[in-house]
């Protein structure tokens, strides 16, 4: 971040160019806020998602929910021809690929 360089209140360091919003360290542009605030992350190591039972903190809110499953053992994504649950979407993904593989096409 150059001196004299307003930064936008709620701590997104960018500047809007036409309806791209830009990082201030690197090329990196988006038309979203939010996504912009995420990655300005990238560069000041910021984590600001603290886990209310380890104490780990993340850079972004999804993160710690994943990571607060691995606590309670919530798994929240069921397969849809067997009884297998996962903590993650992707992994239920790669389950019905890897078992179900017939039917992964009418569900992809």
């Amino acid at each position: 971040v150059e001196f004299g360089e307003i930064i936008p209140e709620g701590g997104v360091r960018g500047t809007l160019t036409g309806r791209r919003h830009r990082c201030s360290f690197c090329d990196y542009s988006t038309d979203n806020t939010g996504n912009l605030a995420k990655h300005v992350r990238v560069h000041t190591k910021e984590k600001p998602f603290k886990c209310p039972l380890c104490s780990l903190t993340f850079t972004q809110n999804m993160n710690l929910k994943r990571h607060v499953r691995t606590h309670t053992g919530e798994k929240p994504y069921s397969c849809m021809y067997c009884s297998y649950r996962a903590t993650q979407s992707t992994t239920l993904k790669g389950h019905i690929y890897s078992r179900h593989r017939d039917k992964y096409q009418e569900f992809y």
